[in-house]
C-alpha cells in the first residue's frame, strides 16, 4: 500500500476540492492511505509575479520518513512556469 503526505502551499480559493480530500483520507482502500493533509504558509515569493522557486519549495516542505510520497499542492505559479515538479527527496523507492 503506498503511503501519501499531502501539504496544502499557502492558501487555496478551491474548498471544495480539500473537503474532498479530507473526505478521501477518512475512506479504506487497498491501493493507497493518505496518512496526513498538512498546511504550511508561504514565505514571500521568490520570483517575478508571485512565483516561487525549486529551492524555496524544498525548504518549506518537510520530509516525512513514514510516506512513501508527498504531494504539495499550491497555487502559484512555479519556477519557469511548469506546473508540476518532482524533488527526488519526497519520492522513496520501495
Amino acid at each position: 500500500m503506498l503511503k501519501i503526505k499531502i501539504v496544502k502551499l499557502g492558501e487555496s480559493k478551491h474548498d471544495k476540492e480539500w473537503r474532498f480530500i479530507e473526505r478521501l483520507k477518512e475512506k479504506n482502500n487497498d491501493l493507497f492511505k493518505i496518512i496526513s493533509i498538512e498546511k504550511t504558509n508561504l514565505p514571500n515569493a521568490d520570483l517575478f509575479d508571485w512565483g516561487y522557486s525549486d529551492r524555496v519549495l524544498n525548504s518549506i516542505i518537510n520530509e516525512d520518513p513514514n510516506a512513501d510520497i508527498i504531494l504539495g499542492f499550491i497555487e502559484y505559479p512555479l519556477e519557469k512556469n511548469y506546473f508540476s515538479r518532482f524533488f527526488s527527496k519526497f519520492y522513496r523507492r520501495r
